[in-house]
């Protein structure tokens, strides 16, 4: 795999929005622990180390801990490590052999945050060692930058299988806070569900009043493999679906085709069909007879579910605007989450950015 490492600076015209401990919910005593620590490791000017499943909320408590540091004045820059394309966000520089050298400049007198430090190569990994125990020794003028890594693995074993050096884990893991599955928190779920709810309502527009305790049951009652990141997703796909003022077991049907006791009601579903059913964005055939494609019925209020496989004079469409469509359907899934898109799409960042352009899509930001 080749390496790939983007630099992103923070722009100075968001600070006011950035996110802070206040922002995050912790109901459960696991989440209260963590952010006991991450608001003592806001104080210190040392290597933070923030490990947790994927989805779990890492770069959210980086930020809450830039905000709340003396280095809050200064840039928060992001390094983005793994991939197998060369890809650059817009406006930043090219990943080379000097983009640690380059990213610790940029970090002067703030933040540099190394998201999924697991995935940096063994070359990146002795450059970013070399420069620690220079800025450690005052050879290098950036220790007034605070370092802040993540990691998605479990980084002891990486080091014991040499996947990661020894003497880089131990310089990095000098603050180490542990942010727990969702699964282990599900005191935290009905408090996240109101708060993404929230927003949720606030950019679409809907009126939803609540979530009804059958719903949060269900959503109580399910793993969350994707963390609290697929909760924020199921969140915003009910307040979408959502036909009456609360969002109800209907406005989940994934989840509740997963849940042992709970059974989605499909509205409109094909009679010579009754055994399908729909876990998800389909592509469908409209109304005319098709043996190969499937027809699914607008829902009460007009709506189809899905990307239409036909144009109106049922013919095929293009594979270009249902490629646009496709993407339009992930930005509004993942809630603008360029990364997050990219690879459920498996494709580079910088190749969706191109056909963000191409197609005349905007970022959709959160």
């Amino acid at each position: 795999m080749t390496d790939r490492v983007v630099i992103v600076a923070s722009d100075p015209a968001e600070r006011s929005k950035r996110p802070d401990f206040s922002g995050i919910v912790a109901v459960s005593l696991e989440m209260q622990r963590a952010m006991v620590l991450a608001r003592r490791a806001a104080d210190l000017n040392l290597p933070i180390l923030i490990e947790g499943e994927p989805g779990t909320g890492k770069e959210l408590i980086a930020r809450a801990i830039h905000a709340a540091s003396p280095q809050s004045a200064g840039p928060f820059i992001v390094m983005r490590n793994g991939g197998a394309e060369q890809t650059l966000d817009p406006g930043t520089e090219n990943g080379d052999a000097n983009l640690s050298d380059r990213a610790w400049r940029k970090a002067r007198r703030g933040v540099l945050f190394v998201e999924n430090i697991d995935d940096l190569n063994l070359p990146a990994q002795e450059r970013l060692a070399a420069l620690l125990i220079a800025a450690g020794t005052g050879l290098e003028d950036v220790s007034d930058a605070c370092l802040i890594c993540t990691s998605s693995k479990n980084l002891i074993d990486r080091v014991k299988k040499g996947q990661f050096r020894e003497d880089l884990y131990y310089r990095i893991n000098v603050f180490p806070i542990w942010l727990p599955p969702l699964r282990d928190r599900v005191e935290d779920i009905p408090a996240l569900s109101r708060h993404f709810l929230a927003q949720v309502i606030a950019e679409q527009g809907k009126r939803i009043e609540e979530i009804d305790e059958a719903a949060l049951t269900l959503l109580k009652s399910y793993a969350w493999p994707g963390n609290v990141h697929q909760l924020e997703n199921a969140i915003f796909r009910g307040v979408v679906l959502a036909e009456g003022d609360r969002l109800t077991v209907q406005e989940f049907p994934q989840i509740a085709a997963q849940v042992s006791g709970f059974r989605p009601n499909i509205p409109d579903m094909p009679a010579f069909l009754p055994k399908l059913l729909y876990q998800g964005p389909a592509i469908y055939g409209g109304h005319m007879p098709s043996i190969q494609s499937i027809a699914l019925a607008p829902t009460a209020n007009g709506a189809t579910i899905g990307i239409p496989a036909l144009n109106e004079d049922g013919e095929i469409r293009r594979l270009d605007d249902i490629e646009a469509d496709l993407i339009r359907l992930a930005l509004g899934h993942y809630r603008g989450h360029i990364t997050e898109v990219a690879r459920r799409l498996g494709i580079g960042r910088s190749t969706l950015y191109r056909k963000m352009r191409e197609f005349g899509l905007e970022v959709r930001h959160n």
